[in-house]
């Protein structure tokens, strides 16, 4: 008879496994597989970290969040005197700035002012330069006429008297 091949789950006083049964004794079985180390009642050993690992973790967990608080009461308070600050120096410069930008308005004032003078004063110039060139141009031809007489009577003089 051909050997049989048979697979034993079950618990019993021999190991489980695979195994062999021989025909001439049915008793007797030879074992191919490999034997079940681990019982029933056996459970695997929990794998526990050192209290000392566990208790450095949770403290630096703790001194994190003690350091995380002091800095933001530091944030919140540096905060706090910065706004206390700056209302302190806008109350003290206030008188300041507004007598500043007193001033710069009259400049810009003064300004505004002169350049509308200066406007009318261009206008008034352009109207004098546009009715005085013919008179000057006038005058100039006169002028002329008057050296160019003047010339002619240097070179002959000539004096004549008449009574009447």
């Amino acid at each position: 008879m051909a050997p049989t091949f048979r697979l034993n789950i079950a618990p019993t006083e021999m190991e489980s496994g695979l195994r062999f049964l021989d025909s001439r004794e049915n008793q007797r079985s030879i074992q191919v597989g490999a034997r079940n180390l681990v019982q029933e009642n056996d459970t695997p050993p929990k794998v526990r970290p050192a209290r000392g690992v566990s208790r450095m973790l949770f403290a630096s967990m703790v001194l994190i969040v003690v350091v995380l608080c002091i800095l933001i009461f530091a944030l919140l308070f540096f905060c706090y005197r910065l706004n206390n600050s700056v209302n302190y120096f806008y109350v003290v410069a206030e008188p300041y700035v507004n007598e500043l930008t007193e001033r710069v308005m009259s400049i810009v004032r003064h300004v505004d002012n002169s350049s509308a003078a200066l406007d009318h004063s261009m206008t008034a110039v352009e109207a004098l330069a546009t009715q005085s060139i013919p008179a000057l141009i006038a005058t100039v031809n006169k002028t002329t006429e008057m050296v160019a007489r003047l010339d002619r009577v240097a070179r002959n003089p000539v004096l004549k008297v008449s009574m009447e």
